[in-house]
């Protein structure tokens, strides 16, 4: 997960940038191919297929493409890839509070927006530039356009019924689907009420090293439980979501026409 491989050239200016923020466990900027290749060599032999999801293909899509067509010469056309889009106002707003939760955004919701849509961004980082993140059309198109096997997930569908999306990528995969898939939440967002705690369990040490190898996976999930409320969850303004929604109300409308899909349901 969030490996980057694709999305970036080895001497990038972002990769600098990446590199001093910590951005947790799961985020890792792999600009070598060997490292990249032997992050799959590690899977036992029997494996039917393997995959890695990086939110920065879909920003970047441009310089993803380009690299899998390098790297796969002729077979890029076997590439099978999957999108999965969220309502763009809510994928800001919970990036937003990720950032907050782990100390990198320091502004209220409504400011960090009214900065974005006025071009006055603060941050160089291009993972808290929360709206560009949600304009979809333009690379679910380019997607389209340049792989024969593209299938469009959609959050909303998966939360309605996680079971019947689940069994469509399996299908899409051209795998069976012999053992159920549990619907886990992970890297929950929100604004720690105490942030000392919140410091403390994102510790390798405290949570991954010592709770993990020590306490059964029923206590690991009653632990993590409890330490979700800790999280304060509060909600978009309706004068900011009027705004988002102006904001991303024709790119909407593309992406609708692009994979067939109402999604008004984005735009209220």
């Amino acid at each position: 997960k969030e490996i980057n491989f694709f999305a970036y050239e080895e001497n990038d200016h972002n990769i600098k940038k990446y590199n001093s923020y910590d951005l947790g466990n799961n985020f890792k900027m792999i600009t070598q191919f060997k490292d990249y290749y032997n992050l799959f060599n590690e899977f036992e032999n029997g494996i039917k297929i393997m995959g890695e999801c990086s939110v920065n293909y879909l920003l970047r899509y441009k310089q993803t493409i380009k690299r899998l067509k390098e790297y796969y010469g002729d077979d890029y056309k076997t590439i099978k890839i999957i999108i999965s889009l969220r309502n763009p106002i809510d994928r800001a707003f919970s990036s937003w509070l990720m950032s907050v939760r782990d100390g990198h955004d320091k502004y209220e919701f409504e400011e960090i927006v009214d900065l974005m849509i006025n071009d006055k961004n603060p941050y160089s980082l291009e993972t808290m530039n929360y709206l560009e993140y949600g304009l979809y059309s333009d690379a679910v198109k380019a997607y389209k356009d340049n792989f024969h096997h593209v299938h469009i997930l959609l959050y909303d569908d998966l939360v309605k019924n996680f079971s019947l999306e689940i069994n469509k990528i399996f299908k899409f995969l051209n795998i069976s689907n012999d053992n159920e898939i549990q619907n886990l939440k992970y890297n929950v967002s929100g604004i720690p009420k105490l942030k000392f705690l919140h410091k403390l369990i994102k510790s390798d040490l405290f949570l991954k090293k010592i709770i993990k190898d020590l306490l059964p996976n029923k206590i690991i999930s009653l632990i993590k439980k409890i330490l979700e409320m800790n999280y304060l969850k509060p909600k978009i303004s309706n004068k900011t979501k009027n705004i988002l929604i102006n904001y991303y109300k024709s790119d909407i409308m593309k992406l609708d026409n692009s994979i067939n899909r109402d999604l008004n349901n984005w735009m209220r």
